[in-house]
């Protein structure tokens, strides 16, 4: 029963979900990138370039209210970032998982 909880707590570690504030004035990619940094520990200068995987506009528009004003909040993006599966939910939650090593 101890390796069970210990595999459980090895994979809480290995998930990192931020939360994007709509309201603030960072950007979504910002937000991203800050994730990504706290989960592989590294400045957030020292992550890979978003724009070399994701155009940040077009990730501000995928997640951008509709012309009529309704949100995206079922939206989601997957993608890779400084070797971290990267998921945005269109609520605000940016969900970093760490590849699995093992």
């Amino acid at each position: 029963m101890t390796d069970a909880n210990t595999e459980d707590t090895r994979s809480v570690q290995d998930v990192h979900v931020a939360r994007h504030d709509w309201e603030e004035d960072d950007s979504l990619g910002a937000t991203v990138v800050t994730a990504v940094a706290a989960v592989r520990t590294l400045e957030p200068r020292a992550v890979d370039a978003l724009n070399e995987t994701v155009d940040p506009d077009a990730l501000n528009a995928i997640f951008a209210d509709s012309y009529g004003g309704t949100s995206r909040e079922g939206a989601t993006l997957s993608f890779r970032l400084s070797g971290c599966d990267v998921t945005v939910h269109g609520d605000g939650r940016v969900v970093v998982r760490t590849p699995d090593d093992g």
